[in-house]
């Protein structure tokens, strides 16, 4: 990563940080979030723009803060936020080399410690004799499961205490073992259960459920080849619990790729396989439950190469709304409270070009209807390989004017 661009919604660069020329393509994860770790009610850029620190730069003009420093060459694969020492708000960082060691360091300087003091780290073995994937996957999930007020990790396909102590694998738990790496991970109470927490799905070359605080295996899908993406979601009220919706990445990883899209009951009964005549190497399948601005969960996929447009379905495969665009095969999806009002909208966008798809009106000459917004657990810590929290994590920081 070489340069850092910003702009307004409609397109106006607002400023720029380095120069722009060849450096990481938009087709996988980068390692740049945006978020307001200091507190003071406005965000900052994380970047990781060389192998040994991470750029800190001033959200509304776009100036260097700080750097921060990586604890080993070649730690610069993710960024990601968590709150492993019990302060306010997340103010720690997770760390990773793809695909063998995780380190967890300080965000920001302190009484106790400077921002880039190492916490802890894990350093994993790629795979064992069974050929089971024991490295890092692609992002990291944090969440406060035990409710002790510090975040705990599940990186790849083992779980972690807030200080780097781990707990279980479902290498020892999972039958059979789970190979490939973990592409996507995903929590919630899908079981509908709240007694005993939150469960958590993996994604490698199935899909498997487990206890959050034993490992023990619930259920392991049988009707996948390789999971790359997910969502956990109340798409079907027909059905107890959440759903789970998978990308089965059948391939071949290119525009004439069939992937299709699977739903799951909470207790791993198929609902529907997704059956595509169409072309498409699928990019993004993942939860949105703003849309409507009424908190349904609906399910958002892009078929890659541009044959299909983005869509929005239901749990019924039901079109509920489509985002024409003439894209690329790099092109992504997101999707945020970019008009200051309840909902949020579909920002399709690759390195040339952002289509933003609003539900009703959206006029984005309006100053913002809210002094500010959440900070939102799905766009803080954003990749790629989705999955992340149901319902998502929501806050204030102590700055923010509510």
């Amino acid at each position: 990563m070489v340069c850092v661009t910003a702009y307004d919604l409609k397109g106006k660069q607002l400023w720029q940080y380095g120069t722009p020329g060849t450096g990481h393509g938009a087709s996988s994860d980068i390692p740049i979030q945006v978020y307001d770790l200091d507190g003071d009610g406005k965000s900052e850029v994380f970047a990781a723009m060389s192998t040994t620190e991470i750029t800190v730069l001033d959200g509304t003009t776009g100036t260097l803060q700080r750097k921060i420093p990586l604890p080993a060459t070649g730690s610069n694969d993710c960024i990601a936020f968590a709150n492993l020492r019990g302060k306010g708000w997340p103010q720690d960082i997770i760390v990773k080399t793809r695909y063998s060691q995780f380190w967890a360091i300080t965000g920001i300087d302190d009484a106790t410690s400077k921002a880039g003091t190492l916490l802890w780290n894990q350093k994993l073995l790629p795979s064992d004799s069974t050929g089971s994937d024991l490295g890092t996957g692609h992002y990291p999930l944090v969440y406060d499961w035990d409710g002790d007020g510090k975040d705990e990790v599940m990186g790849g396909y083992f779980f972690f205490e807030s200080d780097g102590t781990q707990v279980w694998t479902t290498n020892t738990t999972s039958s059979p073992k789970l190979t490939m790496h973990a592409d996507c991970l995903a929590t919630a109470d899908v079981d509908g259960n709240p007694a005993n927490g939150y469960e958590i799905v993996v994604g490698g070359n199935v899909a498997a459920m487990f206890d959050w605080k034993t490992g023990k295996q619930l259920w392991q899908d049988t009707n996948t080849v390789e999971v790359q993406q997910m969502g956990i979601g109340e798409y079907r009220s027909d059905s107890a619990g959440l759903e789970v919706v998978l990308l089965d990445r059948i391939g071949p990883r290119d525009a004439t790729g069939v992937d299709a899209n699977v739903l799951l009951s909470s207790t791993d009964k198929l609902i529907w396989k997704e059956s595509r005549k169409d072309k498409g190497w699928i990019t993004v399948t993942e939860n949105m439950n703003n849309w409507t601005g009424d908190g349904t969960n609906l399910i958002l996929s892009y078929h890659r190469g541009g044959q299909t447009p983005a869509s929005l379905y239901d749990g019924n495969q039901n079109v509920v709304a489509q985002f024409p665009h003439s894209g690329s095969l790099v092109d992504l999806v997101q999707h945020a409270n970019l008009c200051g009002d309840d909902k949020e909208e579909v920002i399709v966008f690759n390195e040339s070009s952002v289509w933003i798809f609003a539900n009703g009106g959206c006029n984005l000459d309006e100053p913002p209807a809210h002094p500010s917004i959440p900070q939102q657990f799905h766009l803080y810590n954003w990749s790629q390989y989705t999955g992340w929290i149901t319902p998502d994590v929501r806050f204030y920081t102590p700055g923010s004017q509510q």
